[in-house]
């Protein structure tokens, strides 16, 4: 179900339809978080072609904005996303090393 809703960089979006849909997926980071992580619980990452791809995306409503000075604070939505991108390169890396190594989650520290 998970990859069915997958439309590739790790962005998932509700299928297309007229029909109300029950589960709400905005196509940011906590949205690839929770996907990552059921399919890496469920042991089906190795089915995802394009993990090397995915990206932690920020919602355009919550991404920071320039202050008048210039000065840019990150949102934490901002934040979230930049961890867990350097959290799945590190995941892909030791993957890499070592393929029979269980996947570590990307909650962890």
């Amino acid at each position: 179900m998970v990859l069915k809703l997958h439309h590739g960089k790790g962005f998932f979006a509700p299928p297309n339809t007229d029909e109300q849909w029950r589960l709400q997926i905005n196509g940011d980071a906590r949205d690839t978080i929770a996907a990552f992580e059921s399919l890496r619980i469920l042991g089906a990452l190795d089915r995802v072609k394009d993990l090397d791809k995915w990206q932690f995306r920020v919602a355009s409503y919550n991404s920071s904005k320039s202050e008048a000075n210039g000065v840019r604070i990150p949102t934490w939505d901002e934040i979230e996303a930049w961890v867990c991108q350097q959290r799945l390169q590190t995941i892909l890396r030791e993957r890499k090393e070592n393929p029979t190594a269980p996947v570590r989650s990307l909650l962890e520290p």
